[in-house]
């Protein structure tokens, strides 16, 4: 038992021995590797001289990590090279673009203050007014702060502001002036299209041509000698004497009255409404769209009259008003 106790740690001694060997041993063969030489021979073609080149391993392998670390080092200075033009390429292209960016902005603004004026002059020459509150905010703008033109150029000589943001600012509020100018501007279409259309509705013109025989108001009647009110004028003519639509509408009547014989009633709008009676001949139908100027029928003396002539009547909201405020001077 004492014997076996005693060999165990001989046995463990020897083991730490040899490990320290063979770690010892590794060692002088890795340094005798890098003392290893290798041998480069130059064999000219005319062969008659040779050269030898002893190099050691340690030698070339210093030289080869070296020489990668160059590379590595020569690849980071060129990317970072090319980095730097491809910037520098990208900046001049956007330098290009914002300058093209702010010719248009400066043409669109010229091109909105000129809008702007001429949106005034229609206002005046319509009566629409201007506005005035409007107006007088651009020009407190436009003297306590640059023009949106003027914020861009000063800004594009700035290198480091942004000049993204500024364009894209200078942009909406040119988008913001267009949107106000088409709105103004929908206010005038409206308008003239209102206009036109009350031209339109309004009698303007003469039914036929001839000479007044009655007019509106009080009269004697000829048919019975008594006083009455006669709501329209009476126009003679030669019978069959084609009667024009004083205005534009829709027929609404076309039949026989007591009195009136043959009559067409055409609604204008707007109130509008005009009539034509004693008529030879009716030429258009209930519902038909009519224009100023067109035939609508003929002269005749149906009804109660004494002659050839046309009874023309204007009414506004259904209540007859003197026809000669919308017959123009026979000329």
């Amino acid at each position: 038992m004492t014997s076996e106790l005693t060999l165990k740690p001989i046995l463990s001694h020897n083991n730490m021995t040899l490990m320290r060997f063979e770690i010892f041993k590794k060692k002088r063969q890795n340094k005798s590797h890098f003392k290893k030489k290798i041998t480069l021979m130059l064999v000219p073609h005319d062969a008659k001289k040779t050269y030898q080149l002893n190099l050691y391993y340690g030698f070339i392998y210093i030289v080869l990590i070296i020489s990668i670390a160059c590379f590595a080092w020569a690849f980071h200075i060129i990317s970072k090279d090319i980095d730097y033009h491809l910037t520098f390429v990208d900046n001049q292209k956007l330098k290009s673009d914002m300058a093209s960016v702010m010719f248009q902005v400066k043409k669109d603004d010229k091109l909105l203050n000129q809008v702007a004026q001429l949106n005034q002059k229609l206002r005046i020459v319509l009566g629409l007014g201007s506005n005035r509150k409007e107006i007088l905010e651009d020009y407190a703008d436009n003297k306590l702060g640059s023009s949106p033109k003027q914020s861009l150029i000063a800004y594009l000589s700035d290198p480091n502001y942004q000049l993204t943001q500024i364009v894209r600012k200078n942009l909406e509020q040119l988008h913001q002036e267009a949107l106000k100018q088409e709105k103004n501007f929908k206010q005038i279409h409206f308008y003239l299209k209102h206009e036109c259309s009350l031209l339109l509705a309004k009698p303007s013109i003469w039914p036929i041509k001839g000479w007044i025989t009655s007019g509106f108001g009080e009269r004697i009647s000829p048919i019975n000698g008594q006083r009455e009110f006669h709501y329209g004028v009476d126009i003679a003519n030669q019978g069959n004497t084609p009667i024009h639509a004083t205005a534009d509408g829709i027929v609404t009547f076309v039949g026989w009255e007591r009195g009136f014989g043959r009559v067409i009633i055409i609604k204008n709008g707007y109130g509008y409404s005009t009539l034509f009676a004693h008529c030879s001949k009716q030429v258009v139908h209930e519902g038909q769209r009519v224009k100023r100027g067109e035939v609508i029928g003929y002269v005749g003396e149906t009804g109660w009259a004494t002659g050839y002539h046309l009874h023309y009547q204007v009414m506004i909201h259904g209540v007859p008003v003197n026809p000669m405020k919308y017959l123009p001077p026979i000329t």
